[in-house]
């Protein structure tokens, strides 16, 4: 050790220097190395592989994180009310079970919740109460007022109805009337026209050959013109007698088809029910032939009891309710009075806090207007009254006011009144309160006066009910009282006739009621005994020849409804035209030789008949002018404002259902 010290000391400055480059001189050999063979394109590095420059100083490893702490164990206390502690029952660090109670709250707090929960349970049976009156918002009455309006106007919307069919189709009642119309103005026409035929010298065969030609022209062009239309378009009453004759025809064929297959071929059911059409009447000709001797005997001892009974009853039930009316008349007279006596005192209690607040006096008219309404009336602002706060100079104008000036006319409320709440009421007074909670010293007037509504309001809801009460129950016992009355009529009525015996009409009624009961039954029994021993070959010919019959009726009606539904036929419609075409021509012709009958007369009166004889034909055109639009066509506006009645009245019938 000493030689290696002594060694050390030996050498001199500048060997310390090589051997210090030495070891420099070295690690840039391996760096060059280094840098070489990792420049070449033989070295592979992996994908989490990387080359670090080797430097001089401590090697570091670093990790980043970013986040939030999580304790392991956490608790957190909730409290369902709010309030003071006044005790509490552990101690810090004290382990606690559940449902251990930890603290008890002060005795004002507790107080606070019992008071909650009795408001809510009032709010519990109130809202109760509003769905009960949700789920059933309407009376008997009131359901039995919207049954009757529905009522009401479905009849004026069939009545509606029934104007705009009649207008589209004209029933043949109008029709007949237009007709009668149109020969009345034809005879008017024809009397004007007879007038100044006399005013010439015709013979007495021209005119009457004349006057017959022409007549027969205007009835032929009627008849042609009637007979045209039809073609062209059936009216509904030809409509309907078509399909009433097929429908009859259709039953017809088919009861008489059902009477054959019946003597037939009878089936079980058919023998059993003719079976029972046989008993049946034997048992109605029993009951018939009892009636009738009856009748003949007279009432027995015991009818007569039985009657007289009946009759003493019904007299005793009669009186029990005739008493039972007074007791009920009585005992909802002394209601009525207790109810409109509260309703007075409601009346007051409302009056009086118009008065009390606002020093107004309400007539009995106002009254029964609810406070929003008449404060809108009057143009009140309770707010601009009462909102305000009052200083001292203020209570110095307000006794001046009330010492000096007193009541302003201008205004529907009392100044005096309203400055001396303002001013000397020891507490606050404010107008509205809008549903907020106000303290115990402070007066809201529009509430004191709404509690004083509710209170009328629930006199007047207790006035009508007792009403309506009061009137069923008189209308009931009413009922009773009549329905006792009829029936001590007919038990009086039903003794008088034992007592007097049966009279020669109930024997003749009755012995005629007996005939009809053996002839039923002869027949029934005819009729079992052919289903029983088969039909006779006649019958059976007679009802085959029915059915034939019936086949050939529903075909002919059959086929007369499909002409009247289908088109005319061409050939008949082209006759029928030349038909009505040759009718005019002859009426016209008719009417040129009736004309040239007329000689030289005095040209004054010829003018005045002619006069006349215009207005005839103009009247005559006029009614058959309307015959035609009753017939054929119906006047738009009056069609339309008819229709517009039926979509009012259909609307009316929607709103009440």
């Amino acid at each position: 050790m000493q030689s290696f010290t002594d060694a050390l000391k030996s050498i001199r400055g500048w060997q310390y220097a090589v051997l210090a480059l030495v070891p420099l001189a070295i690690a840039g050999t391996i760096v060059g190395v280094f840098l070489v063979v990792s420049g070449s394109d033989d070295l592979g590095l992996a994908d989490d592989q990387q080359l670090i420059p080797v430097q001089l100083g401590n090697l570091v490893n670093e990790v980043s994180v970013s986040g939030s702490l999580a304790y392991p164990n956490r608790e957190t206390l909730t409290f369902g009310v709010q309030g003071t502690v006044a005790e509490l029952l552990v101690e810090e660090g004290q382990f606690v079970d559940a449902n251990q109670p930890i603290a008890r709250l002060d005795a004002e707090t507790i107080a606070s919740l019992e008071t909650s929960v009795a408001q809510s349970r009032v709010n519990l049976q109130r809202a109760q109460e509003n769905m009960a009156d949700a789920l059933n918002p309407f009376s008997l009455l009131d359901i039995a007022q919207a049954e009757a309006k529905l009522a009401s106007v479905r009849v004026e919307l069939q009545n509606a109805e029934e104007v705009v069919s009649l207008l589209v189709n004209p029933t043949p009642l109008q029709t007949a009337q237009a007709e009668s119309t149109v020969a009345t103005a034809r005879m008017n026409a024809q009397s004007a026209q007879d007038a100044a035929d006399r005013l010439v010298n015709p013979t007495e065969l021209d005119t009457a050959q004349a006057e017959a030609a022409v007549a027969s022209a205007r009835t032929n062009l009627a008849f042609t013109q009637d007979a045209l239309r039809r073609l062209l378009e059936p009216t509904a009453l030809d409509m309907t007698q078509a399909e009433f004759a097929v429908a009859n025809a259709s039953t017809t064929l088919i009861d008489a088809e059902e009477a054959l297959a019946v003597l037939l071929n009878p089936t079980s059911e058919q023998m059993a029910r003719a079976d029972t059409n046989v008993t049946n009447a034997r048992i109605a000709l029993d009951k018939t032939q009892e009636t009738l001797d009856a009748l003949v005997d007279g009432p027995s001892a015991e009818d007569i009891d039985d009657a007289q009974f009946q009759f003493d009853s019904a007299m005793t039930a009669l009186l029990n309710n005739q008493r039972d009316l007074e007791l009920t008349q009585n005992e909802w007279d002394d209601k009525l009075e207790a109810a409109n006596e509260r309703f007075d005192d409601g009346l007051e209690v409302y009056q009086g806090e118009f008065n009390s607040w606002l020093g107004i006096e309400l007539d009995a008219e106002e009254a029964l207007l609810d406070p929003d309404t008449l404060l809108a009336d009057m143009n009140i602002d309770l707010d601009a009254l009462f909102g305000s706060p009052v200083s001292l100079s203020e209570i110095g104008r307000g006794l001046f006011a009330i010492t000096s000036f007193g009541d302003d006319p201008g205004t529907p409320w009392n100044e005096a009144t309203v400055s001396v709440w303002r001013n000397f009421f020891p507490g606050n007074v404010v107008g509205t309160c809008d549903g907020g909670n106000i303290s115990s010293d402070t007066q809201c007037v529009r509430d004191e006066i709404g509690a004083g509504w509710d209170t009328l309001q629930t006199a007047i809801d207790d006035l009508n009910t007792t009403e309506l009460q009061s009137a069923k129950a008189f209308n009931n016992i009413s009922n009773s009282v009549a329905q006792a009355e009829q029936s001590v009529a007919e038990k009086e009525e039903s003794l008088a006739d034992l007592l007097a015996g049966a009279s020669l009409l109930l024997l003749d009624d009755a012995s005629a009621e007996l005939v009809l009961a053996i002839t039923v039954l002869r027949l029934t029994e005819d009729a079992l005994f052919d289903l029983e021993n088969g039909a006779d070959p006649a019958d059976i010919e007679f009802l085959r020849a029915q059915v034939a019959r019936a086949r050939a009726d529903f075909a002919d009606v059959d086929e007369k409804l499909a002409e009247l539904i289908g088109p005319p036929d061409p050939i008949e419609l082209e006759d029928q035209l030349a038909q009505f075409a040759v009718v005019q021509a002859n009426l016209a012709d008719a009417e040129e030789r009736l004309a040239q009958l007329v000689t030289d007369v005095d040209p004054v009166e010829l003018e005045a008949k002619q006069r006349q004889l215009v207005v005839a034909q103009e009247a005559l055109i006029e009614a058959e002018e309307d015959l035609a639009s009753l017939i054929n066509d119906t006047d738009p506006v009056e069609l339309v404002s008819a229709q517009k009645q039926v979509v009012v009245k259909a609307n009316t019938v929607a709103q009440a259902e």
